[in-house]
């Protein structure tokens, strides 16, 4: 099941999104879905309350936002009882004082890359540890990063976040409530980014208050200030607290801020949506995660895909599924329900009144009314004035995307099933046929359900092509929605729609489908439309590279780092540009841009910053970032190897044996390792094991004249 997908851009742009996370893992507060026609089976209130109020006008979009102080100031209690709810907690600093993990240096191994972990607690900041032991238990590999901040308000998972020169990446290892046990962060299982998933705009935006987000980048960020805000549902909040500091508040609805219990259904549905309801997100031209303003409706702003069995599937209860299984339900059909019915936004679960859920359902299930049923299980209440309504209503247990959690099924349904597994949480896609991508709409002015949208305009192919290139980049790696891609994007383009997330989406699938010349076309045509579009000149600058169009691919690439000095990947490949030709010099200067801007993250670019050093003839500098790449990156074999060599021409033996065994080790396939290792074990006078080396290499290589030369001088 796709969890919240809160929609990553970036996979549109540079293929590092974090998108195999897919960001609500983070967040157990953070929700999402889509929905079918309930089951026969659904409980279903006999009354139905009036419908909301319309919708108020939104807020002026000029305003700004304030943060939450101002709204302290007149909304003292309210202010007090939020602080603790999930939503507060959605990002947070770490404290000792408040932790609940446990410390006790567990570790936690990651057996597909042999690397293990653990977290420690450091006066007042917590660590994660990799590290890496050979056979005989030494240490070959440790590195250990800083947390800036908590994402998970505790209630079911607690992961991490670190923070270098700006650029936010998840760590490694998340903590799991209900299991109380460390176990590497949803989704590394299968994937593991180690330190360097980025943290895009969606997930951010919909952990945290108003962000200041780096544009064109997809991961950097002002500091944050942690937790989701007032202004979040309310909107900004700076005409508001102007009219109210300059006069006592007029009689009838404040037109300057958002009151959600003011608007009509949808446009309360919006407000909740706008981070619950998860997919594939696909943004507006002009729109990203932070342009929504409450009282918008959420289809001006973004739409959301999702494959088509999500609708169906009865067994899909996913981290971020609570609205869509809530849509499921008749008792949501046939009401005026949305979430707030049942949740007090304002107020955590610990703060409500004992019986505050089953109240919720009696305002509909009347005991004695309309309403009222009978439960048929031995020894239940009678009626629906007595018992627990959720306890038997809605199923509680674990998810299908996500490991170790236990989460409600919000589902509402007559004989909702045994419990799910909490450990059987696994976010894949392993069927190898394509599936079918279909858009989500609110159906129906009655029943609210979240179904296919069934518009077919020419901006729907422009957008079904943007996701079906990111969920073939991200997700589900099928040729054929490379085709699909294709053929939405020109009918849409042909059909006088335009996006430019879509002429990117168009040139990415040409260029896979081996179509440069094709792909340049496009990104050309694109920079015309949107000439100050960064990504645009980066993959225009990528792709004349490829073609080996050098001095075409350096004027692209300068363009987008003229454009967003931050663009990291913009400016690593005009390092690469740059040493392709010629311009070692250049590239030196460029590649330490580069790791200035981010040193932690750039294993590669350490590495070939140490190429770009050792042709200037400066090898003991390229040596020292030969090591840190191998400190960043343990398996980049060919750091390893240079390393080796830098040992081998002093003389240092055994550093030269331990660097050429770490290469074989990350790249066992590659002869060079064995003969290079084979070369040590010669000056050390270790013959046999110099022979088995060369041996090696000519049963991998077995035209490598060089090794069978030195096997017929030592024969």
């Amino acid at each position: 099941m796709i969890q919240a997908l809160p929609h990553c851009p970036p996979g549109l742009y540079s293929g590092r999104c974090m998108s195999r996370l897919l960001a609500a893992y983070l967040l157990a507060a953070i929700l999402g879905g889509c929905a079918t026609e309930p089951a026969a089976n659904d409980v279903a209130p006999r009354s139905v309350p009036a419908t909301m109020t319309p919708a108020s006008q939104p807020i002026p979009r000029s305003a700004a936002y304030t943060g939450d102080a101002p709204c302290a100031a007149c909304h003292p209690g309210i202010a007090e009882t939020y602080r603790q709810t999930n939503k507060a907690r959605a990002i947070t600093r770490f404290s000792p004082s408040t932790a609940i993990e446990r410390f006790d240096r567990a570790v936690v191994h990651d057996t597909l890359r042999d690397l293990s972990y653990e977290v420690f607690v450091r006066g007042d900041t917590l660590y994660q540890r990799e590290f890496r032991r050979d056979a005989d238990g030494r240490l070959t590999h440790e590195r250990t990063h800083p947390a800036a901040y908590v994402i998970g308000s505790g209630n079911a998972t607690r992961s991490y976040l670190m923070a270098v020169n700006g650029y936010l990446t998840e760590m490694p290892v998340t903590w799991y409530v209900h299991r109380g046990k460390w176990d590497l962060s949803p989704g590394y299982r299968e994937a593991n980014d180690r330190f360097g998933r980025q943290i895009n705009l969606a997930c951010i935006s919909c952990h945290n208050g108003p962000v200041t987000h780096v544009p064109f980048t997809q991961n950097r960020y002002e500091p944050l200030d942690p937790g989701i805000t007032c202004e979040r549902c309310h909107g900004p909040a700076s005409d508001h607290v102007a009219a109210r500091r300059a006069g006592p508040r007029p009689a009838g609805p404040d037109p300057t801020i958002v009151n959600p219990a003011r608007l009509d259904r949808d446009a309360r549905l919006s407000i909740c949506q706008q981070c619950h309801l998860a997919g594939i997100l696909v943004f507006k031209e002009g729109e990203d995660p932070t342009t929504y303003q409450p009282g918008r409706p959420l289809s001006g702003n973004r739409t959301v895909f999702v494959p088509e069995g999500e609708l169906t599937g009865e067994e899909s209860v996913g981290i971020d599924s609570h609205p869509v299984r809530l849509s499921r339900s008749a008792c949501y059909r046939n009401s005026a329900m949305t979430c707030t019915t049942c949740h007090d936004p304002h107020r955590p679960a610990t703060l409500l009144e004992p019986d505050h859920y089953n109240n919720a359902c009696r305002n509909c299930h009347t005991p004695g009314g309309e309403g009222r049923g009978r439960c048929s299980r031995p020894g239940a209440h009678d009626t629906v004035d007595r018992g627990n309504c959720v306890s038997c209503h809605l199923r509680q247990g674990g998810t299908t995307n996500v490991p170790h959690v236990i989460f409600t099924d919000h589902w509402i349904r007559k004989n909702p099933g045994p419990p799910r597994n909490p450990d059987a949480g696994r976010p894949a896609f392993d069927q190898p046929d394509p599936l079918h991508l279909v858009a989500l709409q609110q159906a129906g002015r009655g029943a609210h359900v979240i179904a296919p949208r069934t518009t077919r305009t020419a901006s729907d192919d422009l957008e079904r092509a943007v996701a079906y290139f990111d969920f073939y980049e991200t997700m589900h790696r099928v040729p054929a929605y490379i085709d699909t891609v294709l053929f939405r994007a020109r009918r849409g383009f042909a059909r006088g729609a335009d996006l430019t997330d879509a002429r990117i989406a168009l040139a990415r699938a040409l260029a896979e489908a081996d179509s440069l010349e094709a792909a340049v076309g496009v990104l050309r045509e694109a920079a015309r439309h949107a000439p100050d579009h960064a990504w645009v000149q980066f993959w225009l600058g990528a792709f004349e590279a490829d073609r080996g169009h050098l001095a075409e691919a350096r004027t692209a690439l300068e363009r987008a780092v003229a454009l967003q000095p931050y663009l990291i990947e913009a400016q690593s490949k005009l390092a690469d540009v740059l040493f392709r030709d010629g311009q070692v010099a250049a590239a030196r200067r460029q590649l330490e841009t580069v790791v200035t801007l981010d040193p932690v993250h750039q294993p590669r670019a350490w590495y070939n910053l140490g190429i770009a050093r050792q042709q200037m003839g400066a090898p003991d500098s390229a040596a020292a970032a030969f090591e840190r790449a191998v400190l960043l990156e343990p398996d980049l074999a060919e750091a390893h190897l240079q390393l080796g060599s830098y040992y081998l021409a002093r003389q240092a033996l055994d550093d030269a044996a331990r660097s050429f065994t770490r290469a074989i080790r990350a790249a066992p396939d590659n002869p060079a390792g064995y003969g290079s290792l084979g070369l040590v074990y010669l000056r050390a006078g270790r013959t046999r094991e110099a022979r088995r080396m060369f041996e090696k290499v000519l049963a991998l290589d077995p035209r490598n004249e060089a090794a069978r030369d030195l096997l017929r001088q030592r024969h």
